[in-house]
């Protein structure tokens, strides 16, 4: 997985071990399911249909002036981008 400008930011405004726990999940979440979204004043309705329709595991990460919602199941990350997109 190839080092980005934002990862080289947050390496200078934290420690080596908060880094490293943060490319672990960054490595964790390659094989999961991505659907970018705004990052706006839906988060928590967002956060809230995740909770009561997901079958699977669900993070979300706020990546620059967007937030992108990971899924481990492909079918929760379909119907979470038919019902926000």
């Amino acid at each position: 997985m190839a080092i980005t400008e934002q990862d080289l930011i947050m390496a200078r405004s934290h420690s080596t071990e908060e880094f490293d726990q943060e490319m672990r999940i960054k490595n964790l979440l390659r094989s999961w399911h991505g659907v970018p979204s705004p990052d706006d004043e839906t988060y928590n309705e967002k956060l809230a249909w995740c909770l009561e329709n997901c079958e699977g595991k669900f993070r979300d990460m706020k990546v620059l002036e967007e937030r992108v919602w990971y899924f481990k199941n492909d079918h929760d990350a379909s119907m979470f981008a038919l019902k926000w997109s």
